[in-house]
């Protein structure tokens, strides 16, 4: 998850003491069947207004290609990319995703 990131791998260590330590393996296992199942191209291509995406490049759970093909599916996205983030993206690099935000939505 936080691969060769040493401040998202301090915040997984936070995140993981904070869960319950009894996990729903019945309702994680029909979850993740959920995600494995849920295709949303169609959804993305049809939205009429512009979208933004933001992806980290070490990301061990989305890996990078999937912003090349996102972007493929739909021409009005955007993509911005971090290449020292990991999946913990908002955590670590939260100054500079709402910088990003900020130019994208000025005034809002």
């Amino acid at each position: 998850v936080c691969q060769g990131d040493a401040q998202a791998k301090e915040y997984v260590s936070l995140v993981r003491d904070s869960f319950d330590p009894v996990v729903d393996i019945a309702a994680c296992t029909q979850q993740l069947r959920l995600l494995a199942e849920l295709d949303t191209r169609v959804v993305l291509a049809s939205l009429p207004t512009a979208h933004y995406h933001f992806f980290a490049m070490n990301d061990a759970l989305v890996p990078a290609e999937v912003a090349q093909r996102l972007a493929s599916y739909c021409a009005a996205s955007q993509i911005f990319q971090w290449a020292d983030a990991s999946h913990f993206l908002p955590y670590t690099h939260a100054p500079e995703l709402v910088a990003a935000l900020c130019e994208l939505f000025p005034g809002a």
